[in-house]
């Protein structure tokens, strides 16, 4: 993209509501424009015959906006027309730009950039866990945002209905629930050792314990071998009584390791039967053949328990049907030459990360004291929740309330709030009481009627510039995905918020958090589409190396990779390519690389020759941007496009057929890609999507470097398909031979790698994409980051000092 027209103008034009178009444009688009796109030939669907000059309507500016970008472009009139001069082209985007940022600088000074924006369901559950004191996952309670622009932020795409509200009013009571019930009931303590010979499968006849691993008695362990089984690996023993999180040591080695390496090991929770399938990743293990404790803490519902085995696929694999793990299979198990992973003892304890029971009562009941109501049941079924054993000790009923739902309500809505704000609430909470309901019950009615409130739900943004505590608010949900915390609250109270040094303080603070992985997680699941990671399963005949913990391995790399980037302050080049990744065992193994010394992602240093560096090389990108059998120029171009080169490229004519690669390996892409372009309407749209699609061929559907494709023989079976060809020449003649090459070609424009990257951080952050009249302000973050080579940090910096993200 070129830079931004100069700026060194004399307003020409007044804003014009008038149908026709004003004058000084009238010549040039008459000399170069109307011939092609007058109501007779519409090129491109453009009738500018029939474009009234309507700034105020959202048609007439999208359309004339869109003429500004092609003439500054150099994309109208095309190349092989006759070409306006320089000072005429001049002329005419003064005027045409004066007129357009006047006509957006009106409409957000009346309304604002950003229209009102709710909270995303990740906001949504980060919220409600900091309000009320308790880590209760509340997204599987949700259905999923919607995107727009590629965020679920995006005020313009968020749609409300009585069904969403319904599920978020349930989410609501759910999580007040659990909040009073850990901060009012006696802690559900539960921790539990398990011995090896515990955890062994018993009989062979039991469907459920035939699945769990093989016991060692020589060694006193159990063994999990590689195996593709359903559900095998799950360990009966460890299922778990209560909802809630638990801290897990395993303590693990590794059995039979190709070449003395290490073998990586998943562990899920979930109940693993074909009844309830799903399963939820805890963690990975990296053994090697020294017994190690590793530890996690995950989240399990009542009822699950833990299954761990083998999460590597290629390596070998035990076989036998209809069940591998048979009397004659396992006749002699010390003797067995499978790879396995060797477990001696589990220890899993109930635990509560962030917020312990005395914090949640600190949160929801502040200082007043909590007594004990009832001895406790000194042996709860399993799965059932005690009923209240503490009850809050009010010193003044009315008065107590009063503090505590102004404390909430003010927290809550992200504000100080005044009395008459907060009536309704303690009305509601006193006439409970009067009722004879307990303290902590009148206190909860008035808590749920508060996260009910659109005040809550919604952001409060006036148009113009933010105060102190819609700009706290705004700081603390870009970079934590929730409610500002009381330090951050303390600066707006003082007025300070503005203060250019105390604002850079609180930036790096709140990026130097551990809460920040929040916004690493939620702004790469969505500006990269890491989310998609699902949405294929790659064709396991094809591709029988991706397992659990590759996909695991993919996404953590890039959320690794993106955080070095932010902590060191390194340039946005490192997008493209750099001399390092972060890998560990088994993606070192996928990606061809030396495996590390350690376990876990670690930096290793690249060369050239080993086809990696950037984050645009990394497996979880090439995997989301193919389908599971093929990849495609146009899919992996258009998403570069979008995401990395900050160009967009208008959807397909209706009338134009996909490209469909063929997998048995008859006709290759390019081939396809050739006849395709030869449609007119296809033609110009691909002479920017195709360089950077063809540049990532040589990277399969799961990120591997591949010199062929794969193809599918008769019976779907993988055989070697046509070579890979990454080359092409670009319209100007320049010409690459593979990713090497384009990356260099990318690296010489690191300003455009700085705009783009700004454009997506400026829309997740303030819930609205740039507008005509904020390029100038765009302009300004990059130029102000030049200095510090395009810092990814200093962007953040220069973002939230700016007037787009000051304002509403």
């Amino acid at each position: 993209m070129k830079r931004l027209f100069p700026l060194l103008f004399v307003p020409v034009l007044g804003l014009s509501a008038a149908v026709e178009t004003p004058k000084p444009l009238r010549g040039f688009l008459e000399e170069h424009c109307t011939k092609c796109h007058d109501s007779e030939t519409k090129k491109g669907e453009l009738d500018l015959s029939a474009l009234p000059y309507d700034l105020e309507s959202q048609d007439g500016f999208r359309g004339w906006q869109n003429v500004f970008d092609r003439v500054l472009e150099g994309e109208m009139p095309p190349k092989k027309k006759t070409q306006p001069q320089a000072n005429e082209r001049q002329t005419f985007l003064r005027a045409l730009y004066d007129d357009l940022k006047r006509a957006d600088q009106t409409r957000e000074t009346k309304l604002g950039r950003v229209h009102a924006r709710h909270l995303t369901r990740s906001e949504f559950e980060r919220s409600v866990q900091d309000l009320l004191g308790a880590y209760i996952p509340l997204q599987s309670h949700l259905p999923d945002d919607p995107l727009t622009e590629g965020f679920a932020t995006v005020s313009k795409g968020q749609q409300i209905s009585s069904n969403l509200l319904e599920t978020y009013l349930n989410a609501i009571d759910f999580a007040l629930d659990a909040a009073f019930h850990q901060a009012l009931s006696p802690a559900d303590p539960w921790k539990k050792n398990f011995t090896w010979k515990e955890l062994e499968r018993h009989a062979l006849g039991s469907v459920n314990s035939a699945r769990g691993p093989e016991g060692r008695p020589s060694k006193q362990d159990v063994v999990a071998w590689t195996g593709s089984q359903d559900f095998y690996g799950r360990m009966e023993e460890t299922k778990v009584p209560f909802d809630g999180w638990y801290r897990i040591r395993v303590r693990a080695f590794a059995v039979n390791p190709p070449n003395g390496e290490r073998i990586c090991a998943g562990i899920f929770s979930g109940k693993h039967v074909s009844s309830a399938p799903t399963r939820t990743w805890v963690g990975a293990i990296e053994a090697d053949l020294t017994p190690t404790d590793y530890e996690f803490v995950g989240w399990m519902s009542a009822g699950e328990l833990l299954r761990i085995r083998p999460a590597d696929n290629t390596l070998k694999k035990v076989s036998g049907r209809p069940h591998p793990m048979t009397k004659e299979v396992f006749a002699d198990l010390d003797g067995l030459d499978f790879p396995g992973i060797a477990i001696q003892g589990i220890e899993m304890e109930r635990v509560y990360p962030g917020f312990s029971p005395a914090d949640s009562r600190k949160t929801l009941f502040a200082d007043l004291a909590v007594q004990a109501a009832s001895a406790p049941d000194p042996s709860p079924k399993p799965g059932k929740k005690a009923t209240a054993s503490f009850q809050v000790i009010p010193k003044d009923p009315a008065a107590d309330l009063t503090r505590l739902v102004h404390a909430f309500a003010s927290r809550a809505f992200r504000r100080p709030v005044s009395a008459p704000e907060i009536q309704d609430y303690l009305n509601l909470a006193k006439a409970k009481l009067a009722m004879g309901a307990s303290f902590s019950d009148a206190l909860r009615s008035a808590y749920r009627l508060i996260l009910t409130s659109p005040r809550f739900f919604y952001f409060e943004e006036s148009p113009g510039t933010l105060d102190d505590y819609a700009l706290a608010t705004r700081l603390s949900y870009f970079l934590w995905a929730s409610t500002p915390d009381n330090e951050l609250r303390a600066v707006a109270d003082a007025g300070k918020l503005r203060d250019p040094a105390v604002l850079r303080a609180q930036t790096d603070r709140l990026l130097s958090h551990p809460y920040a992985a929040r916004f690493i997680r939620n702004f790469t699941d969505q500006w990269l589409k890491l989310s998609e990671i699902d949405a294929t399963d790659p064709d396991h005949k094809l591709y029988r190396e991706f397992d659990e913990a590759l996909r695991f391995t993919m996404l953590e790399e890039t959320r690794t990779y993106f955080r070095d980037l932010i902590e060191r302050d390194l340039s946005v080049k490192n997008l493209v390519d750099s001399n390092y990744a972060f890998v560990n065992h088994r993606l070192a193994k996928h990606y061809g690389l030396p495996v590390p010394p350690l376990a876990g992602l670690q930096p290793v240093s690249l060369i050239p020759e080993q086809h990696r560096g950037g984050l645009i090389t990394q497996a979880s990108i090439l995997k989301v941007t193919a389908n599971g059998t093929t990849t495609s120029p146009v899919v992996r171009g258009v998403w570069m496009l979008d995401r990395i080169m900050g160009q967009t490229v208008p959807p397909p004519p209706p009338n134009v057929p996909a490209i469909e690669p063929d997998i048995r390996g008859a006709k290759s892409i390019r081939d396809q890609l050739d006849k395709h372009r030869t449609q007119e309407a296809c033609a110009a749209c691909h002479v920017k999507i195709d360089p950077p699609g063809f540049a990532l061929e040589n990277y399969d559907v799961i990120g591997g470097w591949r010199q062929n494709y794969r193809a599918a023989n008769e019976k779907g079976e993988q055989k070697q398909g046509p070579k890979v060809d990454p080359s092409y020449t670009l319209e100007d003649g320049t010409r690459f031979s593979d990713i090497t090459d384009f990356k260099k070609l990318l690296l010489n424009k690191p300003d455009q790698l700085a705009r783009n990257l700004t454009r997506q951080l400026v829309t997740y952050s303030t819930g609205a994409s740039p507008t005509f009249a904020d390029r100038e302000n765009i302009e300004a973050i990059v130029n102000n980051s030049k200095a510090k080579n395009y810092g990814v940090r200093t962007l953040i910096h220069e973002i939230v000092k700016s007037p787009i993200f000051q304002n509403k």
